[in-house]
């Protein structure tokens, strides 16, 4: 069976005659080089091109990484001193789905190097504060230890933010330090705050409690001392929000 490839077809495979060729195809010459020829070129345009190539030889690739166009209307300048087709060591440009898989790949290392290549972080401002307790000062919220207070165990780079943080005695969590707020030498300040907010926790868990389970009529009944529970609440909230504010 004759092995010289059609262009999107594929093999001939007419009756063999003389080395893998069938009679039509045996003396057909590379178009490029003049060796024997062993497919046609598969590039397209408006046509498909067609020419006779041998294995060594290939469509030239244009400035602006296509065939330049078969057909009636051409894009793309060839490399001075090359016909349209070459051998394939001699292209001088790569097609353009190479150069842009080239530039995604560039761009992806370049990214991965400026992750690696993050900046030093000076966490000398923070290392004082080991050992400090510290409130949260922008919000009410416990730490994760579930206290409002925690104690500085260190202080390291935040594994996302790349900026200072801190670690604790209570828990494993660490907390940018920009929200903390040190307490040490203020024993009564810290005191006040953990008093309040467990007043505060104890009833917001109380209530919760009372109106679990209660019908829609039910707690329209209850409607005024909802009211007056929702507003202690809000009052503690107050309360912290004033004391965890920085000096």
């Amino acid at each position: 069976m004759c092995k010289y490839n059609l262009a999107w077809i594929g093999d001939c495979k007419e009756p063999e005659v003389e080395n893998g060729m069938c009679e039509k195809h045996k003396d057909l010459k590379c178009c490029s080089c003049g060796k024997p020829a062993t497919h046609e070129c598969a590039e397209t345009g408006q046509f498909v091109c067609g020419a006779e190539l041998c294995d060594d030889c290939e469509h030239t690739i244009c400035d602006n990484g296509t065939n330049g166009g078969i057909g009636f209307f051409r894009e793309g300048k060839r490399p001075e001193g090359l016909k349209e087709h070459c051998k394939k060591s001699e292209q001088v440009y790569k097609p353009w789905y190479v150069t842009e898989t080239e530039k995604i790949d560039e761009k992806r290392a370049s990214e991965e190097a400026m992750r690696e290549l993050k900046p030093v972080v000076d966490l000398s401002e923070y290392t004082p504060f080991i050992g400090s307790r510290v409130i949260k000062h922008k919000s009410n919220k416990p730490f994760k230890s579930g206290l409002s207070i925690n104690t500085v165990k260190g202080v390291i780079v935040h594994p996302i933010l790349n900026i200072p943080a801190y670690t604790f005695e209570e828990d494993e969590s660490y907390v940018e330090c920009r929200r903390c707020k040190p307490i040490a030498g203020n024993q009564e300040l810290a005191d006040k705050i953990a008093a309040i907010q467990k007043i505060r926790d104890e009833q917001q868990e109380q209530t919760d409690l009372d109106l679990k389970g209660l019908t829609a009529v039910e707690r329209i009944q209850l409607a005024l001392p909802i009211v007056k529970i929702d507003g202690i609440l809000k009052g503690l909230d107050i309360a912290l929000e004033i004391l965890n504010k920085p000096y």
